[in-house]
């Protein structure tokens, strides 16, 4: 999961699409997934905290191995939050909070990770602001 993770803020650093903000990889952990579709996931998740935190702000890409085996992913970011009254709605197609999009990133992730037996959750994170986090199985559970 790092070399993954790693090679998504690369490219988001090489289009410059963090936008002035700074992001860190921490930890290690594998789990049994689709590597183009974990991929997609994270550029979005990552790409959504940068937005997020804005120019200036910090973003957080932690990734731990779960109790039960498989890999945690939780991307953290500085930036406002989600209001509590539109997370049930995150994963919805077509539902967004920003200005522009087409708010299927979210709901194309959630389904992503639910073809590897795995899922999204959304809370508040340490950098107080939104944190996503990808939960994948072990070996021989997942796509």
């Amino acid at each position: 999961m790092r070399e993954v993770c790693d090679e998504v803020v690369a490219r988001l650093q090489e289009t410059s699409r963090l936008g002035g903000v700074e992001v860190r990889v921490e930890g290690e952990a594998s789990a049994c997934a689709h590597p183009q579709r974990v991929r997609q996931v994270l550029f979005n998740l990552v790409k959504n905290a940068a937005e997020a935190a804005g120019a200036g702000g910090r973003v957080e890409v932690r990734i731990a191995p779960r109790a039960e085996g498989g890999a945690s992913v939780a991307v953290s970011d500085s930036g406002p939050g989600v209001k509590l009254e539109d997370r049930p709605r995150l994963f919805e197609p077509f539902f967004t909070t920003k200005s522009s999009g087409t708010g299927l990133g979210l709901a194309v992730s959630q389904a992503i990770a639910h073809a590897h037996n795995g899922r999204i959750e959304a809370d508040t994170g340490p950098l107080g602001g939104a944190r996503f986090t990808l939960q994948l199985p072990p070996a021989g559970e997942g796509a």
